[in-house]
């Protein structure tokens, strides 16, 4: 009897982790799936010199569909879904972890008065909520980076990749381990984690920013309305927490997604080929030959020295207005399916 008492503290710790890794995988995927067409046509612009403007997101836009197929916006988002289900599930559940491993921290050892433990301040708890984001952040994008990798490369390699050169190719996700293990046969493990150095530089402060302003913002909502937070107000809550998040660290992602693509396409001239409807194999030829000549840019300072000096301090920002749209529905879709999905998998516990 009292094995199984000792164990059941346990066994609900392992079935809220793996409750989190579930919700956080589904929400995850429904988020990046949504918004798939934006993020390919971001990263496009952000891994080229082509000057961005909204002006030429329609022109992006009708190229990709009329070179490529309408679903080719959606080009690479095999690899997103590979990646974003484990990406989210672990950041979920390593936040959640971390927030209960505080919240228990906080109830052995703070002062108690008649009403319980003394509730922690404000500052105290968005300190806490910000290094729970941050370490979930790390720990998720240090795992699932070279589908990162992947996703990017997959994303703009339209013609030199003979695994897209078909308009739909129902076998690529199966084939994406494949391309993983030429690039590390080719370039050693480190080639699968080119970039990373940005992405944790990155994704800590914004793991830390999106899951704190998330939470204080609900926490908020909730105090004036005297209720719960509505759907719409969870959403508008991660909207909020996106926008902030990604204004931040937005510099990093552009340098991460140079140094992924290394190589890959061609820098000067990518769209203008696009829209020119090339042959696929001058295409290829083209860009490869660019591809080959260009200086290298292995290092982050190699990207940040470069890029400065080829399109100023503005490419930087490179897509940001695109990302302010993107970003902040990815979030609070992410932030507000999660919530849901647990809720109603709470519930059906509780049933049982």
């Amino acid at each position: 009897m009292t094995a199984v008492l000792s164990d059941s503290p346990k066994k609900q710790t392992i079935n809220k982790s793996l409750s989190s890794l579930v919700c956080g995988g589904l929400a995850g995927l429904t988020a990046k799936t949504i918004v798939a067409p934006l993020d390919r046509i971001k990263i496009i612009f952000q891994v080229t010199n082509e000057k961005y403007s909204f002006r030429n997101l329609p022109k992006v836009f009708n190229t990709i569909c009329k070179e490529e197929g309408f679903l080719a916006l959606w080009k690479g988002n095999s690899a997103t879904i590979l990646r974003i289900a484990p990406y989210a599930g672990i950041q979920f559940m390593t936040y959640d972890y971390l927030k209960r491993w505080f919240d228990r921290t906080h109830a052995a050892s703070a002062p108690h008065s008649i009403d319980g433990p003394v509730p922690r301040t404000m500052w105290v708890k968005a300190t806490e909520l910000m290094l729970c984001g941050g370490i979930a952040g790390a720990v998720s994008s240090t795992a699932t980076y070279p589908l990162d990798l992947a996703r990017s490369r997959l994303a703009v390699e339209s013609h030199t990749c003979p695994e897209l050169k078909r308009k739909s190719n129902p076998r690529l996700t199966l084939r994406v381990f494949r391309l993983l293990g030429n690039w590390a046969t080719t370039g050693g493990v480190r080639e699968l984690y080119r970039g990373l150095s940005p992405t944790l530089i990155g994704i800590i402060p914004y793991g830390a920013i999106s899951f704190s302003t998330n939470e204080i913002t609900k926490q908020w909502v909730k105090e004036w309305a005297g209720r719960e937070c509505t759907t719409v107000q969870k959403l508008v809550c991660g909207a909020v927490a996106g926008i902030v998040a990604q204004t931040v660290v937005y510099p990093l992602e552009m340098i991460r997604r140079r140094m992924q693509t290394t190589g890959h396409v061609n820098r000067s001239s990518y769209l203008s080929e696009m829209s020119r409807h090339s042959t696929p194999a001058s295409t290829s030829s083209s860009m490869k030959t660019a591809a080959a000549s260009a200086p290298p840019e292995h290092s982050m300072v190699t990207v940040i020295n470069q890029l400065y000096r080829t399109e100023g301090w503005r490419a930087f920002y490179k897509g940001l207005s695109l990302n302010w749209i993107k970003g902040p529905i990815a979030v609070s879709i992410s932030f507000t399916t999660f919530d849901f999905i647990k809720n109603k998998v709470e519930r059906w516990e509780q049933k049982e």
